[in-house]
């Protein structure tokens, strides 16, 4: 499961690693202004790849490239309606991971109470194999709540006590994940109460999906070879595709226009999409069974 870490350095908001690569850590640092600035560090197994780098609003920073063990892509995207900037990571693959499926993950500026900066909730999106939030709560330093929400678990409750009064716990709310229309999903905590303050609902995250590719044909056993095509209905969405069954991302051959499947035997084809400030597609899948005469 992916998750946020806290680290030894205090400075830094947000620690992210893949699900299953420990050694490979994104910290990243955000100002606290309206439309915040932010600054990643990654490390690898302990050595910097890339140290403390801030991310201009108008372009990408890519990590690596075709022959690098490391690959990616970073990018600023800026949300008007809630007046804040989002870091968004796209196409990461890794040593010993494979990639990140579907290949995004977004980070979002932390949240306190106005009254009460002891109490902190960090926020990462991420897609795996679908959309999710992955949240850890954080209370002096010290988190007491990690946990990730999707459609299977839409809302995580929690609370937070003293060892000598447990039945009595001074912080406690309620975290909600919801789709809205449009596959934009939304991250709120509501019924927030702790020492001097409550909240009734407050926004921490959204952000929109990028429909899934239509692979057209569907799949199935064909007698002649195939003309493919792949659309996706979000604008500006690009298509990356693979004809060997392996998840796409975006250092994948990207999608063109239609093409052949001409080998005998089996070929699946795989697709995702990708819009900058959206949550990579989840993929499309078509399996075609050629039997030539």
């Amino acid at each position: 499961m992916p998750r946020q870490r806290r680290q030894n350095d205090a400075r830094a908001d947000v620690i992210w690693s893949p699900p299953d690569s420990s050694d490979l850590v994104f910290s990243v640092w955000i100002d606290a202004a309206q439309k915040p600035d932010f600054t990643v560090q990654i490390t690898l197994a302990g050595h910097p790849i890339l140290e403390k780098t801030s991310i201009p609003a108008d372009k990408a920073i890519s990590l690596g490239n075709v022959n690098s063990p490391l690959q990616g892509k970073l990018s600023l995207s800026s949300n008007e309606v809630e007046g804040r900037n989002i870091l968004n990571l796209v196409g990461l693959k890794y040593p010993n991971g494979g990639a990140f499926s579907p290949t995004s993950a977004g980070f979002f500026p932390n949240w306190s109470p106005p009254d009460y900066p002891d109490l902190v909730f960090s926020v990462v999106a991420i897609a795996n194999p679908e959309p999710a939030f992955s949240a850890v709560i954080n209370y002096r330093g010290q988190p007491f709540l990690e946990g990730t929400l999707n459609t299977a678990q839409p809302s995580i409750p929690f609370s937070l006590s003293d060892e000598d009064m447990p039945e009595k716990p001074f912080i406690k709310g309620q975290l909600n994940y919801t789709v809205l229309s449009g596959s934009v999903i939304e991250l709120t905590v509501t019924d927030l109460q702790y020492p001097g303050g409550s909240v009734a609902s407050q926004f921490l995250a959204s952000i929109p999906v990028t429909s899934t590719p239509v692979i057209l044909p569907a799949s199935g056993d064909y007698t002649a070879p195939q003309t493919v095509t792949i659309t996706d209905d979000t604008e500006g969405a690009l298509i990356y595709y693979t004809t060997d069954g392996s998840t796409p991302t975006i250092t994948s051959t990207l999608y063109s226009g239609s093409f052949m499947v001409s080998a005998s035997g089996t070929t699946i084809v795989k697709a995702i999409a990708e819009v900058t400030g959206s949550m990579a597609s989840p993929p499309a899948i078509a399996s075609y069974t050629l039997v030539l005469p």
